[in-house]
């Protein structure tokens, strides 16, 4: 097998990684804007405080409400012993059914962080500034040295090129 052959499937198999990662990405980009849009929208000079009651007025057990990225309001809370997530009409503080996150989303995200491997598919914050380290490291010129100087480039790399790179 020549190197134009490997080349050419190596090239492509990369290609259809960053394929498959540049549109998950830009699902997930576009994703928070969708919902945005479907979201009611609150009257800009509601009060939190008055918010708060008046979920507290339709949901008793109210411990938290986040106003989420996507623009909607949850409130998390507790009915007797069960936990409970529903979405808020921010002008009304009216329950309007349950929070529950998109499928869709959370699968796309799982491929472009992960490939659908799981944590198998993630990369160590660690193991990705591997490649980074060795290109601007001193490891090159210390081989050209080492070889110059008589050694063998593998005893005079050997040390720092594990020192440099295996961080």
């Amino acid at each position: 097998m020549g190197w134009r052959t490997i080349h050419r499937w190596l090239g492509l198999t990369l290609g259809a990684l960053a394929l498959v990662l540049g549109l998950s990405g830009a699902l997930l980009a576009i994703d928070p804007v969708h919902q945005a849009w479907q979201a009611p929208a609150a009257a800009p000079d509601l009060p939190v405080a008055t918010l708060a009651e008046r979920v507290q007025a339709h949901m008793p057990g109210v411990e938290e409400i986040r106003h989420l990225p996507t623009g909607r309001i949850a409130a998390l809370g507790f009915d007797g012993e069960q936990p409970q997530a529903l979405y808020v009409d921010p002008a009304s503080g009216a329950l309007l059914g349950p929070y529950q996150p998109s499928a869709l989303p959370r699968w796309v995200k799982s491929l472009h962080r992960a490939l659908l491997l799981g944590d198998a598919g993630r990369w160590g914050r660690r193991r990705r500034r591997w490649p980074w380290r060795c290109c601007r490291s001193r490891a090159p010129c210390c081989c050209c040295a080492a070889w110059v100087a008589g050694a063998s480039w593998r005893a005079g790399c050997a040390a720092h090129w594990r020192s440099a790179c295996m961080c």
